[in-house]
């Protein structure tokens, strides 16, 4: 009988169907987890890792969340108010140097009552335009 000398790392692994014990590579298990591609057992189960979202999912997601914090600080801070409050207000909100969403939502209801006397419309219509657009501006 031959001997083989083996000097990488081989994880142990048991079919889900048959019970039949079998190595993989560290290297090649490590890629077969990372992207969820099927494997097979000495005896032809398909096999294949289930341990939740691959590195690469994880990244996508939180580049994604990554965007729409930007998007969001894009929206706050660019974005005029009047698209998003309501048009009997809009000229006296630029007037008084309320010029974006953010302005607005750091005045808030009591400080846009304070300069224009309509907190609570305005606050109220720009929050409900912005849930009409799917923002969440809060955190």
């Amino acid at each position: 009988m031959d001997t083989l000398t083996y000097t990488g790392t081989i994880t142990l692994e048991t079919c889900c169907q048959c019970g039949t014990a079998f190595g993989i590579e560290a290297g090649l298990q490590k890629k077969l987890v990372e992207n969820s591609k099927g494997f097979y057992c000495p005896n032809g189960h398909k096999q294949f890792y289930t341990s939740g979202k691959t590195l690469k999912a994880k990244l996508a997601e939180k580049e994604r969340v990554i965007q729409d914090l930007k998007c969001r600080i894009d929206l706050c801070t660019t974005k005029e108010v009047y698209l998003f409050c309501d048009w009997r207000f809009s000229g006296r909100l630029s007037i008084g140097g309320v010029l974006t969403i953010g302005d607005a939502l750091k005045l808030g209801e009591s400080g846009l009552r304070k300069i224009y006397g309509i907190g609570d419309v305005c606050i109220s219509q720009i929050q409900e335009n912005l849930s009409a657009f799917d923002v969440n501006l809060k955190p």
